[in-house]
């Protein structure tokens, strides 16, 4: 198994495998203890944590070993038998009404820490993701099944999760990882990749809305995705940075909505821009198809002058000339 550069995935994954990378390493700084990765198809944390080792555990039929097929609400494993088991971007695919049971079970194989990283219901995450799909859905033939399913099933509450830990006798910091504006931004901007070439025109004027509506706004404290570390038994919560202000949320919502309608504006001017172009290139090829159609009837009028020219020099042209009494 060669080791991964997150660099080399697409930016929300390795902000995400970066954050967690940077936590399991404050946890366990010697490499000694096993890692659980519930739900990491396709092994991307065990590439990344390279040579510690690390389990991966998923329900798809194929990974990079070591790999155990199965599901978070029953891990094959005995109780206390993983030293950090690692949820990341799982449990808001997981229906409201297993949740807890996937918890408890993290709960009970971990023997020191779980880790439950991704998007939970905090401010403007579940907005922000709905305008990403605002934009999507009129470009593709099918919805993002991920973002879907973020919808049809709800975003965890990050509180109720904790508070189930808590209850447990887990002790709990919650790290915020990725800006949420700068998540939307970038999410949208893959979205509109398709329509991007042939357009600088377009994006000169997007960047210029962009820096005008949002380089001078106050910043929102939002985060796309949580971490929640929870400590077990007599495992030591290591020291992490201190939390920022709370976030203003109507502030967030604010810019959310702004950068949905700006990334819809310039969707819709991209569409425009490509319907022009398309247009021109077909009135083009009726143009280039026309040239050819009078250069062939040039090319056959040529040849007919010629014949008639090869004609009116021949002796059967002089021929007829005398029958006709032409000739003199």
């Amino acid at each position: 198994m060669s080791p991964l550069d997150p660099r080399d995935l697409n930016f929300d994954t390795c902000d995400r495998l970066t954050a967690i990378d940077d936590i399991v390493r404050r946890l366990d700084p010697a490499g000694a203890g096993i890692v659980l990765d519930v739900g990491g198809h396709p092994g991307y944390l065990a590439r990344l944590l390279k040579p510690r080792r690390v389990i991966t555990l998923d329900g798809a039929p194929i990974s990079r070993k070591p790999y155990v097929r199965g599901t978070g609400t029953g891990l094959p494993f005995s109780s206390n038998s993983i030293d950090i088991a690692v949820a990341s971007d799982t449990l808001e695919h997981v229906p409201p009404e297993a949740r807890e049971r996937f918890l408890a079970e993290i709960w009970r194989v971990t023997s020191r820490y779980a880790l439950l990283a991704g998007p939970y219901d905090t401010a403007g995450v579940a907005l922000a993701e709905a305008r990403l799909c605002d934009l999507i859905n009129d470009m593709r033939a099918a919805p993002d099944p991920w973002l879907e399913e973020h919808d049809r099933h709800g975003l965890p509450d990050l509180t109720a999760t904790r508070t189930f830990m808590e209850h447990r006798g887990g002790r709990c910091a919650v790290i915020p990882s990725g800006d949420l504006v700068v998540w939307l931004g970038m999410f949208c901007f893959s979205a509109l990749a398709d329509l991007v070439p042939g357009a600088p025109e377009v994006w000169s004027e997007f960047v210029r809305a962009f820096n005008t509506h949002f380089r001078s706004a106050p910043p929102c404290h939002a985060s796309y995705r949580h971490l929640l570390l929870v400590a077990k038994g007599q495992a030591p919560l290591p020291e992490l940075p201190a939390p920022g202000p709370p976030p203003n949320e109507a502030n967030i919502e604010a810019q959310v909505d702004a950068l949905g309608t700006l990334f819809r504006g310039l969707r819709d001017a991209l569409v425009s821009l490509a319907t022009q172009r398309e247009a021109s290139s077909v009135e083009s090829a009726h143009l280039q198809q026309m040239e050819r159609a009078l250069q062939h009837q040039e090319s056959v009028i040529r040849s007919l002058r010629e014949r008639l020219a090869a004609y009116e020099n021949s002796a059967l042209h002089r021929a007829l000339h005398r029958l006709m009494g032409r000739e003199s």
